[in-house]
């Protein structure tokens, strides 16, 4: 992704919105629940950075599952 896609996709809402964090891994099957997210913004980095810190895991839930394997067809 660049940075202008990130730019699009949020100007699409207002400066207010809240906003939320989804971290998967679909083919494990597995949602990851953010604890911290923090930016970084360093001279030698150079690009954007989003970092999230996790807090746990679990099991996707059905609906989840669903989605993920419907994602997986359309592949």
């Amino acid at each position: 992704m660049e940075n202008r896609e990130l730019k699009e996709y949020l100007a699409e809402f207002a400066d207010n919105a809240p906003m939320s964090i989804i971290i998967a891994n679909p083919k494990k099957r597995k949602v990851y629940i953010p604890e911290e997210c923090f930016m970084i913004k360093d001279e030698n980095i150079g690009k954007p950075v989003l970092c999230i810190q996790i807090a746990e895991e679990r099991d996707m839930d059905e609906e989840e599952r669903k989605a993920a394997e419907e994602d997986e067809k359309g592949e």
